[in-house]
């Protein structure tokens, strides 16, 4: 979460954020439906680590949207 912030969310000033989170919910999707069907740990853990990466920078942007739009 904390390196998604630092890497991700900064692209939220310069494009539209709203496009920038519906773009990191069509590449999280695939990843989360992935690890439900993984059976092997090793795999699991490289799946979820790159779904958390994404999904980790959502959380910022939601937030940041919110306030400018308040």
């Amino acid at each position: 979460s904390a390196v998604a912030t630092l890497t991700i969310v900064r692209l939220g000033d310069r494009y539209s954020k709203i496009k920038i989170l519906m773009l990191l919910t069509v590449i999280t999707l695939p990843f989360a439906i992935l690890s439900a069907t993984i059976r092997s740990l090793v795999l699991f853990a490289l799946i979820y680590s790159i779904f958390s990466f994404f999904s980790g920078a959502m959380e910022p942007l939601l937030t940041s949207n919110a306030s400018e739009n308040v």
